[in-house]
């Protein structure tokens, strides 16, 4: 656990990753009050390319503006001050730390990861509608800004459990943090967050968002929710950096967390292809790196959804303990839907059969005799 004297320590080392130049005026500048929108457009433009980010960041993350955002005046005046600060201060980060002394810490990678992230949970919050697409754009970009501390702050002791993490495949890198530190990197990014004035809801999604089963967030609230767009955001950025070896058997994971979201494989397919994009596009503006990969529609389809892919396992226990065994159809036209209601029915001691839209499914009814059916609403040919 991360205690504040320990944090204070940490902070007064001057290793932390912090705010600089025009981040650290706006900072100043919140304690001040009646502070103009032209005074803050007028910190901003000392950096020129902090400037074009932040105009790009307004007219990306803006979704009801009327026109493009053409000023710093105007995206101050869309954003909001609070979010202008945080979104300065996420770019700034980004922009002075590139590098550092941790050889086993890829930096570049780090920040296009974030970035990745970012695009991605904003995406999931327009589809969703359940949050600000300006303040989750910054908890992206920010969501694991502790792994980048603990790099800065101690980049040799931080070196030997990368090191020991890529070899150790019994440990995990957060178990291996608390041995070494007494925290983990999700513990001092809440710490820092907080520390930056960003919303305690935010911070407690960042400290759970690598293990959301881990919170207490109720999982179909909002809080909650904003958890899994976060979750999933984070593993769809792992999924497109990895290496294209290691890439195929992550989708899985990814396909099985946005299902818990409600987002289903087209769904998710069309969020992806914008995301990516919309990455590729940012990465040039910031000056990072970026990867090629095949459409992400076409990853999906390649992956075969065998149910221990989503660790379900193929054998079915307590089946003989069902009180009354029924005899479901389940009607829907995204596969990775089917195969989990499915299996978790038959493991329930179920006989269940699936139909992949109306018609099919109707045509089933006489041979199969359903006791019960669970059907998707909008299905192609005929709907629920």
């Amino acid at each position: 656990m991360l205690s504040h004297s320990k944090f204070e320590e940490l902070k007064a080392s001057g290793h932390l990753p912090s705010p600089k130049g025009v981040a650290l005026e706006l900072m100043r500048l919140t304690r001040k009050e009646g502070v103009s929108n032209q005074r803050i457009a007028h910190a901003i433009k000392a950096d020129p390319a902090l400037s074009g980010r932040v105009i790009k960041a307004a007219n990306s993350l803006g979704t009801y503006q009327a026109r493009p955002i053409l000023s710093i005046v105007d995206a101050v005046a869309m954003l909001g001050f609070n979010t202008v600060r945080q979104l300065v201060l996420g770019l700034s980060l980004m922009e002075h730390n590139r590098d550092g002394a941790c050889k086993s810490f890829d930096y570049q990678k780090f920040w296009t990861r974030s970035l990745l992230t970012a695009i991605t949970a904003q995406h999931l919050v327009l589809l969703n509608g359940i949050g600000s697409t300006e303040e989750v754009f910054i908890l992206g970009l920010l969501g694991q800004i502790g792994s980048l501390a603990l790099a800065s702050a101690h980049p040799q002791e931080y070196g030997r459990i990368l090191g020991t993490e890529i070899t150790n495949a019994g440990s995990g890198l957060v178990d291996l943090e608390r041995a070494e530190f007494g925290f983990d990197h999700n513990q001092l990014t809440q710490a820092m967050l907080a520390d930056w004035g960003v919303p305690q809801i935010f911070q407690e999604i960042a400290l759970h968002h690598e293990e959301p089963t881990q919170s207490n967030f109720v999982a179909h609230n909002r809080n909650g929710r904003l958890l899994n767009v976060l979750h999933i955001s984070n593993v769809f950025a792992n999924v497109c950096l990895a290496q294209e070896q290691y890439r195929r058997p992550m989708i899985p994971k990814l396909i099985l967390a946005a299902t818990r979201l409600g987002v289903e494989m087209d769904a998710l397919g069309t969020i992806a292809a914008k995301s990516v994009a919309e990455w590729h596009e940012w990465s040039k503006l910031c000056g990072l790196p970026s990867v090629e990969f095949p459409p992400f529609t076409e990853l999906l389809e390649a992956v075969p959804l065998a149910p221990s892919l989503f660790g379900i396992s193929d054998e079915l226990p307590g089946s003989k303990d069902t009180f009354y065994k029924l005899r479901i159809l389940v009607a829907d036209d995204d596969k990775s839907i089917l195969l989990l209601i499915k299996k978790l029915l038959e493991r329930a001691g179920h006989t269940v059969t699936t139909a992949s839209n109306g018609v099919e499914g109707l045509g089933m009814i006489k041979s199969f005799m359903p006791q019960l059916i669970i059907t998707d609403w909008i299905m192609p040919e005929m709907d629920g």
